[in-house]
């Protein structure tokens, strides 16, 4: 009896030893990745027409791998005329890289690779191929 839990323990033990510090990194990742997260310091406040009065930029990752996205923008156009605009986007996400990017892959859209330069339970930055960095703030759960 005593030589069955040793054996059973051996191989619990092997199975767990045989995840590689790579994929515990990536599932501690994808694990804080999933919720609602809010781009940072997007109010604005414009005196000339045609500028974003206010903007929101969220994105929303799942535990099955996808995503949805909002984008939302109030401009003035006159005195007295208020044009808001909203997209909606939804498709794929993984993380790459051994999880040092953040691949986006929108239905009808070429994927978009993001550098994650720091992940934290509240905070998300990543950096575009362009070299300009974003800050997300996670949203609490509803």
């Amino acid at each position: 009896m005593n030589k069955r839990i040793l054996f059973v323990l051996c191989i619990a033990a092997s199975i767990l030893l045989s995840c590689s510090k790579d994929q515990l990194s990536e599932m501690h990742y994808k694990k804080r990745i999933i919720g609602e997260w809010v781009l940072e310091d997007r109010l604005k406040v414009s005196s000339s027409h045609g500028e974003p009065l206010a903007e929101r930029i969220s994105y929303r990752f799942k535990e099955d791998g996808t995503f949805s996205g909002e984008y939302l923008a109030a401009k003035i156009l006159h005195e007295s005329l208020l044009l808001t605009t909203e997209t909606t986007y939804t498709g794929r996400f993984e993380l790459v890289n051994e999880s040092t990017a953040l691949n986006l892959m929108e239905e009808g859209s070429d994927p978009v690779l993001f550098k994650i330069l720091s992940l934290t339970d509240d905070a998300l930055t990543l950096e575009d191929r362009e070299g300009r960095t974003t800050s997300y703030v996670k949203q609490a759960d509803e």
